[in-house]
């Protein structure tokens, strides 16, 4: 299975959004260029949307509900468990769970079964993930040039450094805990 970690701030979202959102007194709505070029990715990839935004919170089931609503095609398999400081370490706890229970709740597939990824954020800092790391300028968000990235990235097999070992990286024995 290919997977998309996804950020909303800056990559579906852009200032402008929220500006707008504030003017019509309603919750902001994502950028549709930037949902047209995520579109291509999952329909031309076939991946599966891993929500790492703070939407996240909401539940698997609303963050996709939302995501239709402003015209998204993919499908949202997951939520990160909101289990360290940065999104990252949110990621690697993602990749424990799956390794710890052998499968994640949408597919039971194990971390063998992920067979690429890739993470679209506008953060810079993502260590050994940043070779899959398709980063975009929050003001213009996921254009069609880095959906092109995102599509290349994702035909590459998964490639786990060695040292990375998430029963290891520091974090107590977590369990999911977010809404559905």
């Amino acid at each position: 299975m290919k997977i998309i970690f996804l950020e909303f701030h800056g990559v579906l979202f852009l200032p402008a959004c929220y500006v707008t959102a504030r003017l019509m007194n309603e919750p902001p709505k994502a950028h549709p260029p930037c949902i047209e070029a995520l579109n291509r990715i999952t329909s031309l990839s076939g991946a599966k949307i891993v929500a790492t935004s703070n939407w996240r919170s909401n539940g698997m089931g609303l963050v996709g509900y939302r995501l239709q609503k402003w015209g998204a095609t993919g499908t949202v398999v997951d939520v990160t468990p909101a289990a360290g400081r940065t999104r990252r370490e949110d990621i690697e706890a993602w990749f424990r769970l799956c390794e710890q229970s052998g499968s994640y709740e949408a597919g039971m597939i194990g971390r063998s079964g992920v067979e690429s990824f890739v993470v679209i954020d506008s953060e810079p800092d993502f260590g050994w993930m940043s070779e899959m790391l398709v980063r975009t300028d929050p003001d213009s968000g996921l254009t069609n040039e880095k959906a092109d990235l995102a599509l290349h990235l994702l035909e590459k097999r998964v490639h786990i450094p060695v040292g990375v070992k998430f029963s290891e990286i520091g974090m107590p024995m977590i369990t999911k805990t977010t809404p559905r």
